[in-house]
């Protein structure tokens, strides 16, 4: 659950899930952050497919778990 809110938190706002409020300084003026880089949004879709792909995998646990224990 944890991947799937940190992939879907970078991928809605563009920041970094570690250091959000980070400001851009450059001459001692305060720029807008930039756009998020196609690295970015590649490593928010990684987490987002490993999230699901995680979550996928302890539905399918607890189903064949209820099956087995119902037999």
């Amino acid at each position: 659950m944890t991947l799937i809110a940190v992939g879907r938190y970078q991928r809605r706002t563009g920041r970094n899930i570690i250091n959000p409020d980070k400001p851009v300084h450059m001459a001692n003026v305060l720029l807008p952050e930039a756009p998020p880089s196609k690295g970015k949004r590649v490593a928010d879709r990684v987490y987002l497919f490993f999230g699901w792909f995680l979550v996928l995998g302890v539905v399918i646990n607890l189903i064949n778990g209820i099956r087995a224990a119902r037999s």
